[in-house]
Formats: C-alpha cells, sequence, structure tokens
C-alpha cells in the first residue's frame, strides 16, 4: 500500500513538473511572433544618469516618444473600431483575422524603424551599456521568476495579498 502511494506522489511531481514547463508550440508562438514590443523609450529616458544622455539626446527620444505614443493610441482607436465591427456582425471574423495579421507586421516594422532611429540617437558605448543593462534585468526577472515557480511547487504562496496577512 505505502508502495502504491509513493509511487503515485512520484507520478504527481512529475506531471506537475512537466505541466509546468512551455510546450514546443509555445516556444514556437512566442519565435514566430518575435520580441513583444520595439524599443521602450521610456526605460532608456529613464536610466539617462546612467547612460549619460545629453540634452540634445533626450530631446530626440522624447520627440521618438512622443511619436510611438501618438502611433500606439492611433492602433488601439483602429483595433476597437474592428472590434466593434466584429461584434455587431459588419464584418466577418476572416476580415478581423487578416486586419490582425497586417497589424503585426505593421508593428513589426513600426518596431524596427524605432530601433534604428534610437540606434541613431545613442553613440556606440551608449548602446553597449543599454544593452548590458537590460541583460543584467533579464537575468534578474529569470532568477525572479524561477524562485517564484519554486515557492509555488511547495506550497508556498506568495504575494501582495499573502504580505499584507490576508490569509
Amino acid at each position: 500500500m505505502k508502495k502504491i502511494k509513493g509511487a503515485g506522489l512520484l507520478a504527481l511531481v512529475a506531471l506537475l513538473t512537466i505541466g509546468s514547463m512551455p510546450s514546443a508550440a509555445q516556444d514556437a508562438e512566442r519565435e514566430r511572433r518575435g520580441p513583444r514590443r520595439g524599443e521602450d523609450i521610456e526605460s532608456i529616458m529613464s536610466i539617462r544618469e546612467r547612460l549619460e544622455l545629453t540634452e540634445d539626446q533626450l530631446a530626440q527620444l522624447d520627440a521618438l516618444r512622443a511619436e510611438e505614443v501618438q502611433r500606439r493610441s492611433a492602433n488601439r482607436a483602429e483595433m476597437e473600431e474592428m472590434r466593434s465591427r466584429l461584434r455587431a456582425g459588419q464584418i466577418e471574423r476572416s476580415e478581423m483575422m487578416a486586419f490582425m495579421e497586417q497589424r503585426r507586421d505593421a508593428g513589426r516594422e513600426a518596431a524596427e524603424d524605432t530601433r534604428s532611429r534610437v540606434d541613431q540617437v545613442l553613440g556606440a558605448e551608449q548602446r553597449t551599456q543599454l544593452d548590458q543593462i537590460r541583460a543584467e534585468r533579464r537575468a534578474f526577472e529569470r532568477g525572479r521568476r524561477s524562485a517564484q515557480r519554486e515557492a509555488g511547487m511547495r506550497g508556498e504562496r506568495r504575494g501582495p495579498r499573502m504580505e499584507r496577512g490576508f490569509r
């Protein structure tokens, strides 16, 4: 009887471990989509001291930031209009899917354009330093997510509600 319980527990642990790993399909989907977004100009501006940005560079980045905000707002409005038309039955689902594919392609092009424009503003040393800062942040986030996953596997609950004493 005890062997069956031990084997059952082992099987449960194996299933949980396998279930928490990203599938090949999820990996392929992330690869197909590419990076989540373009150059995050706001984050570059927020570390201006570390990158030693000049006033001229800040002005150029701020102009790019304003353009990006305008582009994102227009994209959101366009998407909301298409969703509304779909819900109202004015367009077919296939039209919506084609629209979304077109928006995805346009978004990739806009991200590449923004990236190249930011590269023109930053010097080679600043770009290298920015890449290093981002690598450090990614490593920190990976470690944090890993610790959260491990805590979850041990049955510990983490989060703001638990920290405030809600149980």
